[in-house]
C-alpha cells in the first residue's frame, strides 16, 4: 500500500513539473523572408546540407531549446531523413569549411525522417534537448535521401536575406559532399522553442571571458555581457561587482536587485579605456539570492599599446599586398543605429576604378544588395592644436567589371559617408560628407567613374582621430564599387583660390583673356612651386593652358603667387578640365569651365539717359518724315567690349520706349570702315555697305536686334561705321528713346533729319557727343578653306543689262568655309567652258569688269555666263554655281531725223534706256527728270519735268540713248522749252554731250547751249547744230541747275536731224492759224535757211 501511495505521489509531481515547465515555454521566430530555396531539408540532391548562423541578438531568451520549426513553401510528398546538429560560436559570419569540421563539437539534436505535407510551419521535437545560455547560435541540417535526390517534388522553404555569410550550403548527388560549403546570404526562416532548463531558477552568464584583444592607448572599447534565467521561475539577481577595476569599469542600465523572469535576459557593458601601454586584467562578479547558487564571475583582459601616428603629413596608398593596411579595421553595422562588429569581409584591394594598367591599388569595397553595411576606418591620428589641418583622398564608382559609369537611374538606397570620431568603434562619429541619391548635394552616382581628389577641413578636430569610410545599401540593385586611394591627413600646405574658374562663353579658336589662381603658402616652411607642379587634365585638357611667367616661385609663410589660366576652346559646346597644383605632395584641384561659342555678344556704351520723343539722335527718329544717323565706334572701343577681328552678324539697340514712333520706311542699317576716330566735320561718310534693310520698321522697348541678310567682317583694326536710315514717311510721328553714352570730347553721331528733302540727297549733318548704347553679335571664322561664294546678283538669267557695264556681286559663305583673302572672277560666253573665257583676281565682292578692265567691253545682244571661286592659304573653294545674263540690245539711234516727245512714256517714266541722275526726291519719290502730265505740254499729254527744288537747287540730270554720228557731219538739235521766271531768279539748264551718260562725261566738253539768265515764259523752241570731232556714239544731256524753291523746267519734242543743203524751217504766217470748216483760205510763209551754209 505504501508502494502504491509512493508512486501516486512520484506521478503527481512529474505532472506538477511538466505543466510547470510547459507554461513557461517562449517562442523566439527569426526571419519574414518569401524567397523560396531547398534547403535546409534539401532532398532535390541525393545528399544536402544547410548551416544557418543566427546572432544572440536574434535570440533573447536563454533556455532549453525542445523544438526548430521552419516554414514550408512547397509541399511535398517525398520523405527526408534528417540529422538537426546545434552549436554556440562566437564569430559573427561563417567561414568555409567542410559538413565534418562543423559537426565536431556540435550536438546532434535530433534525427529522424519527415514529410513536409503542408504549408506552414513544422516543428520537429529535438530528441536532445540544447540548453541556449547565449552566444551565436549554428543549427545544422543533414539530409541523405540518397541516389540523385527526389527530384523537382521535394518541399521548398522561405528563406531570409541575411549578412552576407550567414548561411552555408552543401549538396551532392551520389555520396555525401566532403569539401567546403558555398558561404552566402540565403539564410532559412527558422522558430525556436524555449522551456526552461530546469525547474528552478539559474543564474546565466555570457559570455564569462572576454579578451579585448590589441586595443590604441585612450581609446574606449565595450563589450556587452548578459545576465539570464536559464531555469524556471523569478530570479533576482542581487549585485554586480565591483563597478570599476583599473582600465575596466561597468556601464548598467538598470539598478540591484532586480527580478528576471524565467527565459529573461538584461544586458551590461563592460568598459576598457586603457591609459598605458601593457596587459590589463580585471574581474567582475555577477551575485543571486538563491541558495547555494555560485556567483558568476566575468574575467576581462586586454593589451593596449600606442599606434597612434603623430608623424604629419601621413599617407595610406594601399600598395601593400598585405589588406587592411596595419592598424587599420574593418566592421559591420548600420549607420547610426547599430555598435560595430568587427569582420574579415567586404573592404578589400583592387585596383583604383577598375584600371589595371597601370596597377593602382586602393581600398574597395562592392555595394549590391539588402544588407551593405560595412566600415573601413584608419588607425588614430594625432591631430595638433594650433595647426591648419586636413583629410584629403581620391574616390571613384564604377561598374563592378569595367571602368564605366554606374547606370544614372539605379542604386537610389546606395550611400557612401566618410567620418571621424575620436574612438574606433566610430561612436559619436562626425559626417564630413554624405553621398547618395536620395536627395543629398552629393549625389552618388556622379562619384568620378575614373576618380577626383576630394579635400576636408580639419579645422576644429584635435587630438587622436579616426576616419571611416562606410558603404551602405538596403535595396538589391546594380553591384558598382566603391574605390578610395591615396588617403592623406596632413597640414594644409597652401590656400589655392578661387576653387574654380568659369570663362563663361568664349569665342571658339580664340584665346581668352587670363583668370587667375592664387596659391598662398599657409604652412610654417618654405613653399616651392614650379611648372613641374602643376597639371592640366580632364576631358578638354588641350583646350586649357597656364602660364610659367610667376614660376618657380619659393614662397614663405603667408607668400602667393599667382597662376594665370587662359582657355582656347576647339569645338563648340560645353568644356571642362581640372587644373592640380601639387604642394608639398597635396593636390588641390581647380575645376576649369567654359561654354564655347561661335559667335558671341559684345556691347558698347552703358550710358544711361536717353533722347525724347522730339530730340535727336534718334536711332528711330519718327518726329522727321526721313532721317538719316551714322555712328563711329572705334576698333579700340570695340576690343575693349570683347570683340575680336571676325564676322558681325546683328546690330541692336536699346530702346527705353518707343514712345509713338512710326513704322518706318525702308529702314536700312549700312556698315564700313574708316580710319577716322570721329566726325572731325559735318560730312557723312560714304563707301558703306548696306547689311539689313526692311519694307518698313516699327521699333519696340528693349534690344531692337537687327540680323544682318550676311555677316560684315571686321579686321579688328579699323573703326566700324553704322548707318541708319529711313525713307519718306507719310506723316511725322515720334522718335522712339533710345538709351546713349556720351563720347565727349570726340564726336561719334552724324546725324540728318527733315520733313522735305530725301536723306541719301544730303551730304552734311549735325554732329553730336551722344551715341546710341550697341550689341554685336559676332563669331570667329572658320579656320580652313572658303567655301563657294554666294552669287548675287545680277539674278540668273537677267536680261537687258547695261553694255556700259555694271557690277557682279556675290559674298562670302562664311557660314561654311574660310574667310577668304581674294576671289577669282570667271566670264565666258561659253557656258561649257566658263574659266576659259575671261578672268580677273579682286578683293572685293563687287567687280564691274567694263571700269575695271580697259580692254574689255560686253557685247549688244550676247548672253555671258560667270562664276567665281573664293581663295585664300588653305586654298581654294570650289566654283560657285555659275549663272548667265544677257546685254542689252543695241539702243542706239542710227537714223535720222529722230524724236522724242514723251507722249509713249508712262507718267513718273523716262524713255527707256535713257539715264537720270537725281539729286532731289521732292518728298514725293519723284526722281529728278520725269515725263509728267498736265503741265501744258507742247504735245499732249506728256512731256519731261525737272521740278522746283527745296531747300537745295536744282541738279538734275536727263540723258539720252547713243547716238551714232559721223565726224564732219553737222547734226540740229532742237527742243521746245518752257520755264517761267519766279521773282528776280531766272530758270538754268544746259545741253552738253558726251561719250558716256555720266555726269563726268557730259562736263568734261564744254555745253552745247546754256541758258542761265533768260526766263521761258512760253513754250520756246531752242536749235542748236553739233559737229562730231569723231565717228563714234554721243549721248545728250539736259542738266537743270537752277537756284532753290523756283519753277519746273519742261522739256518737250526734241529732235534731232542731219543738217542738208538747204534746211528750211518756217519763220512766220502773215495770217491767223486758224478759219472756219469748209473755208478756203491762203497764208504767206516766211522760211529761213537755218544752216550755216548758203
Amino acid at each position: 500500500m505504501k508502494r502504491h501511495l509512493l508512486l501516486i505521489a512520484l506521478l503527481a509531481l512529474m505532472l506538477c513539473s511538466f505543466t510547470l515547465l510547459q507554461a513557461q515555454l517562449q517562442t523566439v521566430t527569426i526571419g519574414n523572408g518569401t524567397e523560396i530555396q531547398y534547403f535546409p531539408f534539401n532532398a532535390y540532391y541525393g545528399y544536402g546540407r544547410s548551416l544557418g548562423l543566427y546572432t544572440q541578438e536574434q535570440i533573447p531568451l536563454f533556455g532549453k531549446i525542445t523544438r526548430l520549426g521552419w516554414q514550408v513553401a512547397s509541399s511535398s510528398s517525398v520523405t527526408v531523413p534528417y540529422k538537426i546538429y546545434i552549436k554556440t560560436t562566437t564569430e559573427r559570419d561563417l567561414t568555409k569549411v567542410t559538413w565534418a569540421q562543423f559537426t565536431s563539437g556540435a550536438t546532434l539534436a535530433a534525427q529522424g525522417s519527415y514529410t513536409f505535407s503542408s504549408q506552414g510551419w513544422h516543428e520537429l521535437l529535438l530528441t536532445t534537448p540544447f540548453v541556449y545560455t547565449g552566444g551565436n547560435l549554428l543549427i545544422g541540417v543533414e539530409t541523405n535521401y540518397g541516389g540523385s535526390g527526389g527530384g523537382d517534388y521535394c518541399p521548398k522553404f522561405y528563406y531570409s536575406t541575411g549578412d552576407v555569410k550567414s548561411h552555408q550550403s552543401w549538396q551532392k548527388d551520389g555520396s555525401a559532399p566532403t569539401g567546403g560549403g558555398f558561404v552566402h546570404r540565403w539564410l532559412p526562416n527558422v522558430r525556436l522553442k524555449i522551456a526552461p532548463a530546469e525547474n528552478n531558477p539559474i543564474l546565466s552568464v555570457y559570455p564569462m571571458a572576454h579578451n579585448f584583444g590589441n586595443t590604441v592607448v585612450n581609446c574606449t572599447y565595450r563589450k556587452t555581457i548578459t545576465i539570464g534565467n536559464s531555469g524556471n521561475g523569478n530570479l533576482t539577481v542581487s549585485s554586480l561587482t565591483p563597478s570599476s577595476s583599473g582600465c575596466f569599469s561597468v556601464e548598467a542600465g538598470f539598478v540591484f536587485p532586480f527580478i528576471l523572469p524565467a527565459g529573461n535576459t538584461v544586458n551590461f557593458t563592460i568598459k576598457y579605456t586603457p591609459t598605458s601601454v601593457g596587459n590589463h586584467s580585471a574581474s567582475f562578479t555577477v551575485t543571486s539570492s538563491l541558495g547555494g547558487e555560485e556567483p558568476k564571475t566575468v574575467t576581462v583582459s586586454g593589451s593596449a599599446q600606442d599606434v597612434t601616428i603623430s608623424t604629419l603629413p601621413w599617407t595610406e596608398d594601399f600598395s601593400s599586398e598585405t589588406f587592411p593596411p596595419p592598424n587599420w579595421a574593418r566592421y559591420k553595422g548600420w549607420y547610426p543605429t547599430q555598435s560595430l562588429i568587427p569582420v574579415t569581409v567586404e573592404w578589400g584591394r583592387h585596383n583604383f576604378a577598375n584600371i589595371s594598367d597601370p596597377a593602382n591599388p586602393a581600398a574597395c569595397i562592392t555595394v549590391c544588395d539588402i544588407s551593405t553595411r560595412y566600415w573601413l576606418v584608419s588607425p588614430p591620428i594625432s591631430i595638433p592644436a594650433g595647426g591648419d589641418y586636413q583629410l584629403d583622398f581620391d574616390l571613384a564608382l564604377t561598374t563592378v567589371t569595367l571602368p564605366d559609369p554606374v547606370p544614372p537611374d539605379n542604386q537610389q538606397s546606395y550611400r557612401f559617408i566618410v567620418l571621424t570620431s575620436d574612438q574606433p568603434y566610430m561612436e559619436n562619429a562626425t559626417v564630413l560628407r554624405e553621398w547618395n541619391n536620395t536627395g543629398s548635394p552629393y549625389v552618388f552616382n556622379n562619384i568620378a567613374t575614373y576618380g577626383e581628389h576630394l579635400t576636408f577641413s580639419l579645422d576644429g578636430y584635435t587630438g587622436t582621430r579616426f576616419f571611416a569610410f562606410y558603404a551602405e545599401s538596403t535595396v538589391a540593385e546594380r553591384a558598382v564599387s566603391v574605390y578610395v586611394d591615396n588617403v592623406c591627413v596632413r597640414e594644409v600646405p597652401a590656400s589655392i583660390t578661387p576653387e574654380a574658374l568659369d570663362f563663361g562663353t568664349v569665342m571658339i579658336n580664340s584665346t581668352s583673356p587670363a583668370m587667375n589662381v592664387t596659391v598662398t603658402n599657409t604652412s610654417s616652411s618654405i613653399l616651392n612651386l614650379s611648372a613641374a607642379d602643376i597639371s592640366i587634365s580632364g576631358p578638354n585638357a588641350a583646350d586649357f593652358a597656364f602660364s610659367e611667367v610667376n614660376l618657380p616661385a619659393s614662397l614663405a609663410t603667408g607668400q602667393s603667387v599667382v597662376i594665370p589660366v587662359t582657355v582656347t576652346g576647339s569645338t563648340e559646346g560645353d568644356i571642362s578640365a581640372t587644373l592640380r597644383i601639387v604642394c608639398q605632395g597635396l593636390g588641390y584641384d581647380v575645376a576649369l569651365s567654359a561654354q564655347v561659342s561661335a559667335q558671341s555678344a559684345v556691347y558698347v556704351g552703358n550710358g544711361t539717359l536717353y533722347n525724347s520723343g522730339v530730340h535727336y539722335p534718334a536711332v528711330y527718329g519718327g518726329y522727321y518724315r526721313n532721317a538719316r544717323e551714322q555712328y563711329i565706334v572705334t576698333a579700340a572701343e570695340l576690343t575693349a567690349a570683347g570683340a575680336q577681328a571676325g564676322l558681325f552678324n546683328s546690330i541692336g539697340f536699346d530702346v527705353v520706349s518707343p514712345n509713338n514712333c512710326g513704322n518706318l520706311p525702308n529702314f536700312t542699317i549700312s556698315l564700313g570702315t574708316t580710319a577716322a576716330e570721329e566726325f572731325v566735320d559735318d560730312v557723312f561718310l560714304t563707301e558703306l555697305t548696306e547689311m539689313y534693310s526692311v519694307a518698313g520698321y516699327t521699333p519696340v522697348a528693349g534690344w531692337n536686334i537687327h540680323a544682318f541678310t550676311s555677316p560684315f567682317y571686321w579686321d579688328g583694326s579699323s573703326n566700324l561705321v553704322i548707318q541708319a536710315s529711313f525713307d519718306m514717311q507719310a506723316t511725322y510721328s515720334q522718335n522712339a528713346s533710345t538709351y546713349h553714352t556720351a563720347t565727349d570730347p570726340a564726336f561719334r553721331t552724324l546725324y540728318y533729319r527733315s520733313d522735305g528733302a530725301a536723306w541719301n540727297t544730303a551730304t552734311t549733318g549735325i554732329r553730336s557727343l551722344d551715341r546710341p548704347n550697341m550689341s554685336f553679335v559676332f563669331r570667329l571664322p572658320i579656320d580652313g578653306a572658303p567655301a563657294a561664294p554666294l552669287l548675287s546678283s545680277p539674278a540668273d538669267g537677267s536680261t537687258g543689262l547695261s553694255k556700259r557695264g555694271f557690277e557682279l556681286v556675290w559674298a562670302a559663305d562664311y557660314d561654311n568655309g574660310g574667310l577668304p583673302d581674294h576671289y577669282q572672277l570667271y566670264l565666258s560666253t561659253d557656258a561649257a567652258n566658263i574659266e576659259g573665257g575671261y578672268s580677273w583676281t579682286t578683293t572685293s565682292t563687287r567687280f564691274n569688269p567694263v571700269l575695271a578692265d580697259p580692254t574689255f567691253s560686253f557685247s549688244y545682244s550676247q548672253q555671258y555666263f560667270w562664276t567665281v571661286k573664293a581663295v585664300n592659304n588653305h586654298g581654294s573653294s570650289t566654283a560657285a554655281a555659275p549663272r548667265s545674263f544677257v546685254i542689252e540690245s543695241d539702243p542706239t539711234i542710227y537714223s535720222y531725223p529722230w524724236s522724242e516727245n514723251f507722249d509713249s512714256v508712262s507718267a513718273g517714266s523716262i524713255p527707256q534706256r535713257w539715264t537720270v541722275i537725281a539729286t532731289q526726291n521732292y518728298g514725293n519719290s519723284i526722281p529728278g527728270w520725269t515725263a509728267t502730265p498736265n503741265v501744258g505740254c507742247c504735245s499732249e499729254p506728256h512731256a519731261a519735268v525737272a521740278y522746283a527744288s527745296y531747300p537745295a537747287p536744282k541738279n538734275e540730270w536727263m540723258i539720252t540713248v547713243p547716238f551714232s554720228m559721223q565726224a564732219g557731219q553737222t547734226y540740229n538739235i532742237s527742243f521746245m522749252v518752257i520755264a517761267p521766271r519766279r521773282g528776280p531768279a531766272a530758270e538754268a539748264f544746259a545741253v552738253y554731250r558726251g561719250a558716256e551718260p555720266t555726269v563726268d562725261a557730259m562736263t568734261a566738253n564744254p555745253a552745247l547751249f546754256e541758258s542761265n539768265q533768260t526766263s521761258f515764259d512760253d513754250w520756246t523752241r531752242v536749235t542748236f547744230s553739233f559737229t562730231p570731232p569723231s565717228t563714234g556714239s554721243y549721248y545728250f544731256g539736259w542738266h537743270a541747275y537752277s537756284p532753290t524753291d523756283l519753277n519746273p523746267i519742261v522739256i518737250d519734242d526734241i529732235s534731232i536731224s542731219e543738217t542738208k543743203a538747204a534746211d528750211l524751217a518756217v519763220v512766220s504766217l502773215d495770217s491767223g492759224l486758224f478759219n472756219k470748216v469748209g473755208t478756203a483760205f491762203s497764208q504767206t510763209v516766211k522760211v529761213e535757211n537755218s544752216l550755216i551754209h548758203i
